[in-house]
């Protein structure tokens, strides 16, 4: 089996790539940003009560930052996701930039 040398790069397959994960992306802070807002909202209404029973399970279900924690991590998480079409879209092209100036540069030196 012959190994290719050096990075081959698909840029029809890697835009689609891409395309697809902005997508994906967009829609899923879109989905994560409601249930948030649906997690906070049900939290502020507090349907547990004000008795012992629902202090005591406030005090379990907050426990080592409960559902805002799972709401700040969440959001962490996604942003990343969100971040990574960019900058593998900026890695590809810097790729392809120094591919492109490597080549012209050896081919400026064979003509000499």
């Amino acid at each position: 089996m012959t190994e290719l040398q050096g990075v081959q790069i698909d840029n029809t397959t890697v835009g689609r790539g891409l395309s697809a994960w902005d997508t994906m992306s967009s829609e899923l802070q879109s989905m994560w940003s409601k249930a948030v807002d649906r997690v906070r909202a049900l939290n502020e209404e507090a349907p547990w009560g004000d008795g012992t029973e629902g202090a005591s399970f406030w005090s379990a279900y907050a426990a080592n930052g409960g559902p805002e924690m799972l709401c700040a991590e969440g959001t962490r998480l996604v942003n990343e996701i969100v971040n990574v079409g960019p900058t593998l879209r900026t890695s590809v092209q810097n790729i392809t930039s120094t591919d492109h100036s490597l080549t012209q540069t050896i081919n400026n030196n064979m003509s000499v």
